[in-house]
């Protein structure tokens, strides 16, 4: 299995189901049961949270069930509405400009890139600096990076290449000039702390 779900399943039973259950739980009994650990444990998380806990869980608890060590698993049974409580606040276009003009590189052109492209996270922080193609203004997604662990694209969509514009490209040409870590190996946000070597 992936080492990025991985450590999802265990980051998120950690942080809801633990505290409710206990370390080294184990879901006895009924459906509801595990229903009422989950749902407790869930209260004070936003909604993106509430449903994937359970998700994460299911599939945790599926390799038991596969491998006939429980006959059925619980956790499918548990009813939790993935729907959203409030819609998300988007910024616009001035609002952005606003930002942007508070922030400081490289956190600065690190929101630009992401509110201008609809990159997640882990692939702006997996860009090196050979991905940025100035000359044809285009930006190369080979890999994403999360929890400081290397992996591929989540979809072959993703790895597409996406195109800068002028701003986007002023603001990462900045950026190349100011940070320490210019070379084509180098991450594009390359972390001080950890002299370069990760973002």
């Amino acid at each position: 299995m992936d080492r990025q779900p991985c450590r999802g399943f265990y980051d998120y039973l950690k942080a809801v189901v633990d505290p409710v259950a206990g370390p080294g739980h184990r879901f006895r009994g009924t459906c509801r049961s595990a229903g009422s650990q989950l749902k407790v444990g869930c209260m004070d998380f936003r909604w993106r949270t509430r449903q994937r806990p359970k998700s994460e869980t299911s599939c945790t608890v599926s390799l038991p069930t596969l491998a006939e060590w429980l006959h059925t698993n619980p956790i499918s049974l548990v009813r939790q509405s993935a729907k959203r409580e409030k819609m998300p606040d988007v910024l616009d276009a001035e609002e952005l400009k606003k930002l942007l003009a508070e922030l400081q590189n490289p956190v600065r052109a690190l929101v630009f890139l992401i509110a201008a492209r609809g990159l997640r996270v882990s692939e702006a922080l997996g860009l090196k600096w050979s991905d940025v193609d100035f000359g044809t203004g285009a930006i190369n997604l080979s890999r994403g990076i999360a929890h400081q662990h290397l992996g591929e694209m989540k979809t072959e969509a993703s790895q597409k290449p996406v195109p800068m514009d002028g701003a986007l490209a002023i603001s990462l040409f900045v950026w190349s000039e100011q940070t320490p870590y210019q070379q084509p190996e180098n991450w594009v946000f390359a972390s001080p702390k950890m002299n370069g070597k990760q973002p």
